[in-house]
């Protein structure tokens, strides 16, 4: 009687996937963390972009990456980091960036890599 009361009252697998998938689902007390984003800080000539505006990023032959809007280029990084350099070059060296903050005594902004 034993092992029949245990097989009857036990759950079966698909039963038991379906627990594991809701555990994992986000609510008011767990909290999932969030995707982290590529991001990089650009220094800009002249006037800066507003807070949300996208931008065209082109990594160049000096492992400099520019910052571009619409044909102009309006700054470079000069040291980019080496995740950012391996994602441009994994689509051909360009990527479009949002401006996440602006910095405007240092006349730069901190960008945001769109997936």
């Amino acid at each position: 009687m034993g092992i029949d009361f245990i097989r009857s009252k036990r759950q079966s697998r698909k039963k038991g996937w379906s627990f594991q998938l809701a555990r994992a689902e986000q609510d008011m007390l767990s909290v999932i963390a969030p995707t982290t984003r590529q991001s990089l800080r650009a220094k800009l000539d002249g006037e800066l972009p507003d807070i949300g505006h996208a931008v065209v990023l082109q990594l160049t032959d000096k492992r400099e990456v520019m910052v571009r809007d619409k044909t102009t280029c309006i700054g470079v990084v000069t040291n980019p980091p080496d995740e950012v350099v391996k994602q441009l070059s994994k689509h051909s060296g360009i990527a479009s960036a949002t401006v996440k903050a602006r910095l405007e005594t240092s006349n730069k902004v901190d960008l945001v890599i769109e997936d």
